[in-house]
């Protein structure tokens, strides 16, 4: 059941961009080198983590995901990827393993929109299409002022039904560099599991650093205001009394003031007790020996960009209780995607 908002979603371009195509143009061209130089794994070096034996007894699993999904010309030859993707997934459903839940980012492209069908997940949510633009605010061969000529990137796929979903983008203003060509923002899903309970899911892929090529400066700042919009958004549009899941592309690194732009957010919100738990961090410190042995979990954990983090609800705790890494380094040392990907395994108590 595709659930995306009924309003037509952008697949190329839009047209306002006319007036200024060439200036667009010139910085989706140096967008091209940003993606290629900044996000490449250097995985010819890493050992993969072979898949887990037994299935951790869980409630429910995520499974965040950047496909690289970007289209022609900052991309190319992505389809074949894609669809790989796609058919490992519907591999692990065929072998009853896969993820109950999938949170897709820089699905832009038709190919990386399809994965949730070709998967076979009943239910997929599209992300925020548009963001709102300030007239003249940016620079314009930054992409900072052509508006966003792709949607957020956003999908989340999942086999339990969903009762509600609040999409948003990032305000007008808030991204920086490259970044502000895509809507990129927040998309929140209300999920009934099969014993009748209730759980939150959100999506979400923050601005870039280098790869925005804005200033380091600049893209910080901006990463902390999209981290108290973040913060905000959750406030406004979460259930409190059931437990969250906060899980994609957070591009946070391991840069003083993006943890603390970030964490500190997070930290403040209902739920979180004023601590921070992130999954992998959390079963890594608590001695997960086919965590620690394997340089693709070493590997994401240090990138500090692909993280998911944990909420209680009011009447209902949620921990993690293992992991798995179905899209990491490939027999030929290559990956799917930029990104590694890790299934979580989540369990709910009443608290």
């Amino acid at each position: 059941m595709d659930l995306s908002q009924a309003a037509p979603r952008p697949s190329t371009l839009r047209w306002p961009l006319r007036r200024h195509l060439p200036h667009w143009l010139l910085g989706l061209s140096l967008f091209i080198g940003a993606a290629i130089w900044s996000e490449t794994l250097s995985g010819q070096s890493i050992s993969p983590q072979a898949p887990i034996e037994t299935i951790p007894t869980s409630d429910f699993s995520v499974l965040p995901f950047n496909v690289k999904g970007l289209p022609w010309p900052v991309a190319w030859g992505r389809d074949e990827a894609l669809l790989t993707i796609g058919q490992r997934l519907a591999q692990m459903r065929e072998q009853k393993r896969e993820p109950s839940v999938v949170l897709l980012q820089e699905a832009f492209t038709p190919q990386a929109k399809q994965i949730g069908r070709q998967a076979g997940y009943r239910f997929r949510v599209s992300g925020p299409a548009l963001r709102d633009q300030r007239a003249g605010d940016g620079k314009w061969y930054l992409g900072e002022t052509e508006g966003t000529p792709l949607d957020s990137g956003l999908v989340v796929l999942s086999d339990y039904p969903v009762n509600r979903v609040i999409r948003a983008a990032f305000p007008a203003g808030s991204c920086a560099g490259f970044d502000c060509l895509a809507a990129k923002g927040a998309l929140l899903v209300g999920l009934e599991l099969p014993d009748g309970g209730k759980v939150d899911v959100l999506d979400t892929h923050l601005n870039s650093r280098a790869a925005s090529h804005a200033p380091a400066a600049q893209s910080d700042a901006a990463f902390a205001r999209e981290s108290r919009f973040l913060a905000r958004f959750v406030r406004l549009n979460h259930d409190p009394k059931v437990p969250l899941v906060m899980a994609g592309d957070f591009n946070m690194g391991e840069r003083p003031k993006r943890e603390a732009a970030l964490l500190g957010g997070i930290r403040s919100l209902p739920g979180a007790h004023g601590t921070v738990r992130e999954a992998l961090s959390g079963l890594m410190g608590a001695g997960d020996s086919s965590l620690l042995q394997s340089a693709d979990a070493r590997m994401i954990h240090h990138r500090a960009r692909d993280m998911q983090f944990m909420l209680d609800g009011a009447s209902e705790a949620i921990r993690a209780v293992g992991a798995d890494i179905p899209f990491g380094t490939e027999p030929d040392g290559s990956s799917l995607s930029d990104h590694l990907a890790l299934t979580t395994y989540y369990r709910l108590s009443r608290s």
